[in-house]
């Protein structure tokens, strides 16, 4: 047959039947036509080999950890191939060892090495070997004898060392790091790591009073925050004044809390039992500070000899100056009043005496008071405790009545003036202090910090002609701030009180502000030369310049000339005349005309020490030339070259037309300036063909400039209009 063949009519055609055919080949001799044939058996054998890959199978941290054989045994006359490779313990023999690290699909491939045919099976080795996500827990801070619990998360149990149970709780007595292990699903395990920190109570005391010492216990590893201290002992844990160590005040109170009142003080009855006080500032009301005596029952003589009729009263100075009236008295008695120093825990005869009021008595010429007083002191200091004694040294005693006031000092009352920011924008807007009744003036002191060291800055007394005034302009007390930055201004308000005594004479007495207060002052503008004086405007040097504005606080200003045209020159300082922004520059050493300055200015406090800084940058002042005309000046990198440049009519007269004609090449711009160094007109040169323009003398009639500008040179001509 023909089948199979490639060819039915050539000797040798390929022969590839699809079954076993037998071919019969004839041959003729094209003379003779004689003919042989033969024949040749063709047997097919495809039959496909029978492959086993092997049975799918998982691998796990516990199933399968190292792998397992996949396969068949192995046969005669067969050849094996795997694919991948990868995880195998050989790719050429029918079993090897699977041991992937990835999920893997093998393909075996067998082959009959006698017809070549090949078959092929496949074997997915699944791996599941992930570690579990094993987390121990935050680390912990807790306190000796706090129960902990510990517990995993991320795999399916947990073993922990150091004897701990997974969930349990228990009590840590040291810190201590705690490893937990994880087992996963997969049989996997994974590790973590928490620290437990122990550390040890601190006992803390409650102090109430805010003494620094405590009395109530209070065991905890957190502290506790304001209101605890770490010392106790406090007996009175409601007085603030009373607490272990401190200095007996001979008050009749254990003040150190060492169970003995008193300790080591000889002070006399009328000191231990002194009436205690207080001291409303003067002229406002108040409580306990006027007090009724009879001076017939008055016994108290620590300072004098038995039998003498004394009241003492004891109060703490809430400033500096204090104010104590007698009244009430008869003409029949005469009443002194004395200021003594606390002895505090010593206590020796005489006190320490301050001073004095006695001024009227029965004896006094002219003046019969009955008997009244009136001590002012401003010799006090604030926050110390004072005995007054009140004495009936002569004639009979009486009913009287004594009264306590303070004279305090003032602080900052800015918040209204601010918009209750605390801030101040400028130097110019208003300074408040706090109003006191029965002052006299202010007195504002600024300092260098919050803490009053060494002396003041300056010191301003605010005009008063007749009553207190708390008002001024801020500028009056700090200079303008011309830094960039935001100051801070640190003030104390003293106050002088003019007050009567009981005799009529006058006494001036300061309350002094120990205490300083704050606010804030932003930075203004640096002053700068006034618009029609710089640049391009062009002055006479017998003519005077200004500032820009007045600066509030200023009493002078300083300015300073360095010289930029024709040569540059050294600064120059020269002071204005007092309370005047107007420089004449005839006071200018060099000035001249034909001359340009860069030109900066600072101003003076009313304080004459204090400057401001000085213009941040400078500004441009020049003078007119020789002849009146404006100065022709070279800037930047231009060449003054000097080019034919013709006007025709020169002089022109008022709005006839000239004629420009020049020699100079490139000529893009053309402009024309006044005396004044104004310019006036403008004209594009660069379309004007043959070097030749037209202008009308629309001006007023005067000098003028004619400028001719190329890329790199300049050429000028002097013009007149009449």
């Amino acid at each position: 047959p023909i089948a199979g063949l490639s060819s039915a009519a050539i000797s040798n055609p390929v022969a590839n039947p699809s079954t076993t055919t037998t071919y019969t080949l004839t041959k003729t001799n094209s003379t003779t036509g004689c003919s042989s044939s033969d024949q040749v058996l063709v047997t097919v054998n495809t039959t496909l080999p029978t492959v086993n890959a092997g049975l799918d199978f998982t691998k796990t941290c516990v199933t399968n950890p190292t792998g397992t054989a996949v396969g068949e045994s192995s046969s005669s006359g067969f050849t094996y191939a795997w694919s991948p490779i990868a995880g195998l313990s050989s790719a050429a023999i029918s079993n090897p060892v699977a041991n992937p690290s990835l999920t893997t699909t093998f393909t075996l491939t067998k082959t009959d090495i006698t017809t070549g045919c090949s078959a092929t099976d496949q074997v997915v080795v699944a791996v599941n070997t992930a570690l579990p996500p094993v987390n121990a827990g935050f680390d912990q801070n807790v306190c000796l004898g706090d129960l902990v619990s510990l517990s995993g998360i991320g795999a399916t149990t947990y073993s922990w060392n150091n004897g701990v149970l997974d969930g349990f709780p228990f009590t840590p007595v040291t810190s201590m790091n705690y490893i937990v292990i994880g087992i996963g699903a997969n049989g996997c395990q994974n590790s973590d790591t928490v620290v437990v920190n122990v550390t040890s109570p601190t006992q803390y005391y409650a102090d109430a009073d805010g003494d620094g010492y405590g009395d109530t216990g209070l065991l905890t590893c957190v502290n506790p925050g304001m209101g605890y201290v770490l010392v106790n002992g406090d007996c009175d844990d409601a007085q603030a004044n009373v607490y272990p160590l401190n200095i007996e005040s001979c008050n009749s109170i254990d003040d150190n809390c060492n169970g003995t009142i008193d300790e080591g003080c000889a002070i006399g009855l009328a000191l231990s039992t002194a009436q205690i006080t207080s001291t409303p500032q003067f002229g406002m009301p108040g409580t306990n500070f006027s007090h009724v005596v009879n001076m017939a029952t008055a016994n108290d003589y620590p300072e004098s000899s038995t039998g003498v009729y004394e009241k003492w009263f004891k109060f703490l100075a809430l400033s500096n100056a204090v104010r104590i009236e007698v009244v009430g008295a008869t003409s029949n008695d005469d009443n002194a009043v004395r200021l003594f120093a606390d002895p505090g825990l010593v206590y020796s005869s005489p006190l320490s005496f301050i001073v004095q009021e006695n001024d009227v008595n029965l004896s006094s010429i002219g003046v019969t008071d009955q008997g009244n007083e009136i001590l002012l002191s401003d010799q006090l200091t604030e926050g110390q405790w004072y005995y007054a004694c009140i004495t009936t040294v002569n004639g009979t005693p009486g009913n009287i009545t004594v009264k306590f006031n303070a004279l305090l000092p003032s602080t900052c009352d800015v918040m209204p003036f601010t918009s209750y920011t605390g801030i101040y924008t400028n130097s110019c807007q208003t300074f408040k202090c706090q109003y006191r009744t029965q002052a006299r003036r202010a007195i504002i002191n600024r300092w260098m910090g919050i803490a009053q060291v060494g002396s003041p800055i300056s010191t301003y007394t605010i005009p008063a002609p007749s009553t207190l005034i708390t008002t001024c302009q801020l500028s009056k007390i700090t200079p303008v701030n011309m830094t960039g930055a935001q100051q801070s201004i640190f003030i104390s308000a003293d106050l002088e009180y003019n007050l009567l005594d009981g005799a009529g004479n006058m006494n001036v007495l300061f309350a002094r502000q120990i205490s300083n207060c704050s606010f804030q002052l932003n930075s203004e503008a640096t002053s700068n030369v006034r618009s029609t004086d710089e640049c391009p405007v062009y002055k006479s040097y017998t003519s005077s310049i200004a500032t820009d504005r007045s600066v509030c606080g200023a009493i002078q200003y300083q300015w300073e000339f360095s010289m930029v045209y024709p040569s540059p020159g050294l600064p120059v300082v020269v002071n204005g005349a007092s309370n005047s922004r107007i420089l004449a520059l005839s006071l200018v050493p060099g000035m001249a005309n034909g001359q340009r300055y860069d030109v900066r200015i600072r101003s003076m406090h009313s304080d004459a020490v204090t400057y401001s800084n000085w213009s941040i940058v400078s500004d441009c002042v020049r003078t007119l030339g020789a002849a009146g005309l404006s100065p022709f000046e070279i800037e930047g990198s231009f060449n003054q070259n000097n080019h034919s440049i013709k006007i025709y009519p020169n002089p022109t007269r008022m709005s006839a037309p000239a004629l420009l004609i020049w020699d100079q090449e490139n000529v893009t711009t053309i402009e024309i300036y006044n005396i004044q160094g104004q310019r006036v007109q403008t004209y594009n040169a660069e379309s004007i063909q043959n070097n030749m323009l037209e202008v009308d003398a629309s001006f007023s009639a005067g000098l003028y400039q004619v400028i001719m500008k190329g890329p790199h040179t300049m050429s000028c001509a002097t013009w007149v209009v009449e």
